[in-house]
């Protein structure tokens, strides 16, 4: 814009608030990272032919895509009436491959009754989990999926968030 002696006095144009445009771009390539994390993992299933060697693909594939702090794997031990943790990645899994996790635990009966996974974004405002304990790895934001075969819970997966600082977690979202 000039004056009137043709000097400059000010400058017009028109700005356009992106902000929204570009979060959504960095969400559609992480949901697309998600998926091509998922698909290869399928692929590389197909040629596993030890159980060991399933649950080790199984467990690094979860941590990858899901960006978490703990993933592991708990078969079930009839005999003491517990899950033992079988594959653990993401802390020193020295210490957790020792942990028997109690079948009356309040989280474990919670996915055995319902054979559902449990998608906890914040263990402290989740309505039907007020005043439950949870074993020291879990931290406020967790998944426990059950393992199932012939209609029993014969395993699960548990998958805790990416920070261990209380109120700094990065809570899992529901993609």
């Amino acid at each position: 814009i000039f004056d009137d002696k043709g000097h400059v006095a000010g400058v017009q144009g028109v700005v356009y608030d992106i902000t929204e445009k570009k979060q959504l771009e960095e969400d559609v390539l992480n949901e697309k990272r998600k998926l091509e994390s998922i698909l290869s993992l399928f692929d590389n299933i197909d040629a596993v032919r030890d159980f060991d060697d399933l649950m080790d693909l199984s467990v690094n594939g979860i941590v990858k895509t899901l960006e978490c702090l703990v993933c592991l794997v708990a078969t079930d031990d009839s005999q003491t009436d517990t899950f033992t943790v079988n594959k653990v990645q993401g802390i020193n899994g020295g210490s957790l491959k020792e942990i028997r996790i109690g079948k009356k635990d309040p989280l474990v009966q919670y996915v055995m009754d319902t054979k559902e996974t449990l998608f906890v974004q914040n263990i402290e405002y989740d309505k039907r989990l007020q005043n439950v304990p949870r074993p020291g790895f879990l931290k406020r934001s967790f998944i426990i999926s059950p393992l199932e075969s012939e209609d029993k819970v014969k395993g699960l997966v548990m998958v805790t968030d990416n920070q261990s600082k209380p109120g700094a977690e990065i809570f899992f979202n529901e993609t």
